[in-house]
């Protein structure tokens, strides 16, 4: 019984050629260290060069390789391996898999050609399995031909990651590509933007003891100007003041006069700024040409011109004592706090309580109003400097 299965195991001496996996694959990295993919628009290999460490860790892979193929250990992850090792590191390394696969099928071809009583059951890959199909083109009906394919579950799922990572990566590629090509051009459209919004916006020009006034002026932009924005957070009966910054640039270009006429033109400016204010001696700028609902567009100019934003006091009234702060939310009256019979706040409900001056006369805590005005200097509700 001992003869009969010593006569049917191959032996391994019977393997007697061995070649390298470098000749099975036509792959010399140190003889050949150009990239093995292939350019498709030119229709040919790569020129390109791969570096060092990976040739020669391409060597060593090859190498191993040898040993593991005609010892019948499975050799797929090491030529998932070697796959990127001797590709360009620039242009070709998404043709990995595509590598990998040839290599599979110059394996699969070679073990062909060996003589099945000369190999052992294990010399197969595992990862390749034989199945039979219709050639193309045959006449006869029984023609069929062989063709490997990756049938384990583990080996297809990293094919299939492997498939996507490349698509990735070509995506990744062209959209860096493309930001690139566009950046300049998006620099330029962001550049002529700020040109056009710093001709439209008005530059200030403020003499000693002189109040700010407008000036017309084309490519005058405000200063570097830093604008702290409070916002509240409420929550579990607590607030929390956060701040945003926000950074605005600018390039000041001096308004000099032509002509040597200077001094007649500041001259007639400042008469023209003495009548202005003779007539409306109650605001500092025109509050008509400012868009009072952008309180970041009032406090950029209002810092670019060096003074604060200010609102007229004259007609503002104080709203009813009633509902809750705007910026704890808590009431406003506290227990056994009321007002008097003519609807004035009495003394004690006064003392607690701080309103807006300045233009909508909207009532807070005095405590939560203080911590506010030490963050930023605004109303809360109409963003008007807070004054008391």
């Amino acid at each position: 019984m001992s003869q009969v299965s010593s006569s049917l195991m191959p032996r391994r001496s019977s393997f007697s050629s061995r070649p390298h996996l470098s000749t099975i694959l036509s792959l010399y990295p140190e003889e050949e260290p150009r990239c093995a993919g292939i350019a498709r628009t030119q229709g040919r290999r790569c020129r390109l060069r791969t570096n060092a460490c990976g040739r020669k860790a391409a060597v060593s892979l090859l190498d191993r390789g040898t040993e593991a193929l005609h010892a019948g250990r499975d050799i797929t992850r090491t030529l998932r391996t070697l796959a990127p090792h001797v590709l360009c590191t620039r242009w070709h390394q998404g043709q990995a898999s595509e590598l990998f696969e040839k290599w599979q099928r110059q394996i699969a071809e070679f073990l062909e050609s060996v003589p099945e009583s000369s190999l052992t059951d294990t010399q197969r890959p595992l990862v390749v399995r034989r199945r039979e199909r219709p050639a193309v083109g045959g006449n006869d009906d029984n023609r069929m031909r062989e063709q490997p394919e990756m049938w384990t579950p583990d080996d297809a799922f990293e094919r299939m990651l492997e498939t996507r990572l490349d698509a990735l990566s070509r995506v990744i590629e062209e959209t860096e590509a493309r930001l690139l090509s566009e950046l300049p051009a998006t620099n330029t459209r962001r550049r002529r933007d700020r040109n056009a919004a710093a001709a439209t916006s008005p530059g200030m020009n403020t003499a000693d003891g002189a109040a700010p006034r407008r000036r017309r002026s084309q490519g005058v932009m405000h200063p570097f100007t830093e604008i702290v924005r409070p916002d509240v957070r409420i929550g579990a009966g607590r607030h929390d003041l956060l701040s945003l910054r926000v950074l605005v640039s600018v390039e000041i270009e001096p308004v000099t006069a032509e002509n040597g006429n200077e001094g007649e033109d500041v001259n007639e400016n400042d008469e023209d700024e003495n009548r202005d204010d003779s007539e409306d001696d109650s605001s500092d700028y025109d509050i008509e040409n400012e868009d009072m609902d952008d309180p970041a567009a009032l406090d950029q100019a209002a810092t670019s011109r060096g003074t604060q934003r200010t609102a007229p006091t004259h007609g503002v009234r104080r709203q009813l004592i009633e509902g809750e702060c705007g910026i704890c939310l808590e009431p406003l009256r506290g227990p056994g706090m009321s007002e008097s019979r003519s609807g004035r706040p009495d003394d004690e409900l006064d003392r607690g309580l701080s309103w807006c001056r300045a233009q909508c006369g909207v009532n807070y805590h005095t405590s939560c109003i203080d911590e506010w005005v030490a963050v930023a200097t605004t109303c809360p509700h109409c963003r008007a400097t807070w004054g008391t």
